[in-house]
């Protein structure tokens, strides 16, 4: 960001706020006296610098010892297309007009040369070099929008092509061009002619973002690039500061010192005592050089330390930029104690580091959950969380749940939302599961979210009765087992869906169900297998929109029967099924004599009838998935 004052002929262009070495500040500016010479003898005195009312301290202002104004020969390039004749409340063509009759009226009275090209698929010479500012002026107010946008007319081709207008120039060649379109140019081609002619380019966007090829070649030829202009009191303030820029060598250096806080946005209010002149300079902080610091660990868990005992971990804090302040760290929960931390504060540059000790000190064998803030000038919350004692017995705040969406909140089908819980450490693995008819039933979410957030992208499914639940599983040994009790008849097939989540069996009671694979519990009612038939195997398609069961197709988000993957003169059970690799197919077991596979495509809903070379019954096949551009099936049977 930049600004620009002029008082007669006094001016002075700020810009390029840098914060490289926050919270030094610097700078850079223009500065001409009356008679439009540089000046050159500033010093701190001369400058007053002030933040939100708040006086900065200058800590040096420089200005190159020659700094005499140098002839230029500038041209400037101006976009004619179409699209300029576009834009409210002030079209395009006059915003770049009024921009370049400030550069007109700005050039020297002596010694500089200006050319004017167009271009839109075509380029065209306007005016050529020439120091009489009433000739440019009447060939800028000639040009009308026509045509479309060709990068390479602005710069190498045709007979306005600015690169061969300013191989002839009598100065330094200067190219201003100016665009409001997206086009292509041989960027190879333009940097080289441009450096055989040790010509500078800048580019200017007119509510547009300039494509990288320009970008490059401003900073090949050393310009400047400027985009999504859209005022013109914006590009007159731009193109004057590239007319300061381009007439002299180097740039005057202003530094200061401003405050370190996590304020992103800033103004500093800029005052030149000699000559009295007042101007605005818009900066940013990066994050990156926010104060912020890292920690060696952020989950702490101390199991099974009986009463009257206690066990410590050693944290490591670390400042990752300089001047980081931390005043104080504390704990949620008495059990949790800090031992070696501020205060006093610690002030820590980039690199220094300090360590604490965490000591968990149990007054019962309650399960306890304790979260340890470090506080102190960082823009980011730091947080420590830490979990203490026996399972038997948990603390309601030890308890995991969710603490956003909070209830009553709107959420749009489609949207993303935050889902954050507490009550168990980042990295302790949870279950989520959302409800629309008021926890009668559950659809899973997550089977493995950590981190004590989930971003869930809200499924399609419209009712004011939703839940969310989460839930933390731990195993009691290593060799944990959920049984699953439902079916009222001998289970023959059972799979897990593709993402783990969810299971499937089938059975002789004629019905399939579908379980949450992670507590066992049934997610929905019993579904009748179609044409009241026994279940006797079952497979979950790789891309999770398909199950067979038996000879039948269901859909596997509603689980409705689609049809038959044969036809009625298909006889006897299917005792085997299997997807593809792709999902495209599916084989089965079946034809009279059981002992025969039949191949079918889901696409064209054609089957085809393979021998196994089997004579009895094929009780199990599976199918490798090992490449998905052949199908290759193992088969077992009663013969063999």
């Amino acid at each position: 960001m930049f600004g620009i004052v002029n008082i007669h002929a006094q001016s002075v262009i700020v810009f390029g706020g840098n914060s490289d070495s926050y919270p030094m500040i610097k700078t850079y500016f223009h500065a001409k006296d009356n008679q439009g010479n540089p000046l050159t003898n500033l010093t701190n005195a001369n400058v007053i610098v002030t933040e939100n009312g708040i006086k900065r301290k200058v800590i040096n202002i420089s200005c190159p010892s020659d700094a005499t104004l140098k002839n230029i020969s500038s041209v400037l390039v101006m976009d004619i297309s179409n699209s300029m004749g576009a834009g409210t409340p002030v079209k395009n063509i006059e915003i770049a007009k009024a921009a370049a009759q400030t550069w007109i009226n700005s050039l020297p009275q002596e010694g500089s040369e200006c050319a004017i090209t167009s271009f839109n698929d075509n380029s065209y010479l306007n005016q050529d070099f020439t120091s009489d500012k009433q000739i440019l002026s009447d060939a800028l107010s000639k040009l009308q929008p026509t045509g479309s946008t060709d990068y390479n007319t602005a710069f190498i081709t045709g007979v306005g092509a600015s690169l061969n207008i300013a191989a002839r120039a009598k100065y330094k060649p200067v190219i201003i061009f100016l665009t409001d379109g997206q086009g292509v140019t041989n960027e190879q081609e333009v940097l080289l002619r441009a450096a055989a002619i040790n010509a500078v380019i800048y580019c200017v966007g007119l509510n547009v973002t300039l494509p990288a090829s320009l970008k490059n070649i401003v900073k090949q030829t050393k310009g400047e690039l400027f985009e999504n202009v859209g005022t013109i009191k914006d590009i007159e303030e731009i193109y004057e500061r590239i007319l300061q820029s381009a007439f002299q060598s180097a740039p005057c250096e202003l530094m200061w010192k401003t405050d370190i806080s996590c304020t992103r946005d800033r103004i500093a209010d800029i005052e030149f005592i000699s000559p009295n002149i007042k101007t605005k300079l818009e900066y940013a902080v990066p994050f990156r050089d926010y104060p912020k610091i890292s920690i060696s660990s952020i989950s702490e868990r101390f199991a099974d330390i009986p009463p009257g005992s206690s066990d410590s971990s050693d944290i490591v804090i670390t400042a990752e930029t300089d001047s980081v302040e931390i005043t104080s760290i504390s704990s949620s929960d008495s059990s949790f104690v800090i031992e070696n931390g501020p205060p006093p504060v610690w002030k820590l540059n980039r690199g220094e580091k300090r360590t604490v000790k965490l000591r968990f000190i149990p007054r019962d064998s309650s399960l306890v959950y304790g979260q340890i803030d470090i506080v102190g000038n960082m823009c980011q919350s730091n947080i420590i969380y830490a979990i203490g004692g026996y399972l038997k017995t948990v603390k309601p705040e030890a308890q995991v749940k969710i603490i956003s969406p909070n209830g009553y909140e709107n959420l749009t089908v489609g949207d993303t939302t935050s889902i954050r819980w507490s009550g168990v450490l980042p990295s302790d693995v949870v279950q989520l599961d959302y409800s629309t008819d008021s926890g009668a039933s559950w659809q899973p979410i997550s089977g493995n979210a950590t981190g004590l957030s989930f971003l869930w992208n809200i499924l399609p499914t419209p009712s004011n009765r939703c839940l969310l639940k989460v839930q933390q599983f731990v195993k009691t040994n290593t060799d944990s087992i959920l049984i699953l009790i439902g079916h009222t008849d001998k289970v023959n097939g059972a799979c897990f869906s593709p993402d783990g989540l969810r299971a499937i069996t089938v059975s002789e009671d004629k019905t399939f169900r579908i379980w949450n694979a992670l507590n066992g519990k049934q997610i929905q009612p019993p579904f009748q297998i179609e044409g009241n038939n026994a279940g006797y195997c079952v497979d979950w398609s790789a891309d999770g929109q398909n199950i067979v069961i038996g000879g039948g197709l269901y859909d596997a988000n509603i689980f409705t029967y689609i049809r038959s993957l044969t036809s009625a003169s298909i006889s006897g059970s299917t005792y085997s099924c299997a997807f593809s690799k792709d999902g495209r197919y599916v084989v089965t077991t079946g034809d009279a004599g059981l002992n025969n596979l039949i191949l079918s495509h889901l696409q064209t809903q054609a089957f085809e009838i393979l021998e196994s070379g089997h004579v009895g019954y094929i009780n199990r096949l599976t199918i490798s998935r090992s490449s998905a551009d052949h199908i290759t099936v193992l088969t077992s049977s009663k013969d063999r």
